[in-house]
């Protein structure tokens, strides 16, 4: 685990996130190409971050923004909760 909160502060990160919002945010889940979050990650594990053929994917919700890294594709699964 990895708390991305140094990275989020990186200006491309954020210019990454508002050319998305200039499109109103039109999907909840995106794959990221060249990302920052994902650089700083092959600098942490060198050639077994390009062996695994690592993907960046960046999820924004109403209150969050939370980036993957992770050598799957997603498999997502929406679920309705019943509240009470």
């Amino acid at each position: 685990m990895l708390d991305e909160g140094i990275i989020l502060n990186d200006s491309s990160n954020f210019e990454q996130v508002q050319s998305l919002k200039k499109h109103g945010f039109d999907n909840i889940i995106y794959e990221i190409i060249n990302g920052e979050f994902l650089r700083f990650i092959k600098q942490i594990g060198g050639n077994l971050c390009d062996y695994l053929e690592l993907k960046h994917y960046i999820i924004i919700t109403i209150n969050y923004v939370i980036e993957i890294v992770t050598q799957w594709k997603p498999d997502i699964e929406v679920i309705k909760l019943d509240i009470d």
